[in-house]
């Protein structure tokens, strides 16, 4: 499945959606709302993007790759546990690499937030990303999905309720640019 609705109505709709402030529009480039969207994908549809923007979708590593690498940006990470507690991740800075590099974390940032183990997206600085056919050093196929992979609980793409406890699983998690 490719990314239904135009790239230009995700632009339109997520940046007046999303403001923070007067002027800083955020991007959305992932968003989990009830699971209905199958994130275990193939290293062609992470590339360029699936679902739906108007509900669950990845926007896609060559469109994430050209939106990073246009200036300096942070990147917030939104969710809301089982027990409707929200919470965050917020990096100062977010950059990916090209295909020909495997789409590698290239810059993330200082870590602030009330997430916890969502800063340890810190540590793939410089991993690249992985899905189940295309296996970069991560763990795919193990967790269903499409990441920058190293030991830990922080890969917003697995399977949507397959975490082991509550502090590992996220409804409605949503992730974008500031």
């Amino acid at each position: 499945m490719e990314l239904k609705n135009s790239i230009e109505r995700l632009f339109c709709e997520l940046l007046a959606a999303f403001l923070v402030g007067p002027i800083a529009p955020n991007m959305v480039f992932q968003r989990r709302v009830d699971g209905s969207v199958d994130f275990n994908r193939n290293w062609i549809s992470y590339k360029g993007g699936f679902g739906d923007v108007s509900h669950e979708f990845w926007l896609g590593n060559d469109k994430l790759y050209h939106l990073t690498n246009k200036g300096n940006y942070q990147l917030r990470i939104d969710f809301v546990s089982r027990d409707g507690d929200p919470f965050y991740a917020k990096f100062d800075r977010f950059r990916i690499n090209n295909e020909s590099d495997n789409y590698r974390l290239s810059k993330i940032g200082e870590y602030s937030g009330n997430a916890g183990g969502a800063g340890g997206l810190k540590n793939r600085l410089n991993y690249s990303f992985s899905t189940s056919d295309k296996n970069n050093g991560g763990c795919s196929d193990d967790y269903h999905c499409g990441w920058w992979f190293r030991v830990n609980v922080t890969f917003l793409n697995g399977d949507y309720h397959a975490a082991l406890n509550v502090s590992q699983v996220y409804p409605g998690i949503h992730v974008w640019f500031l």
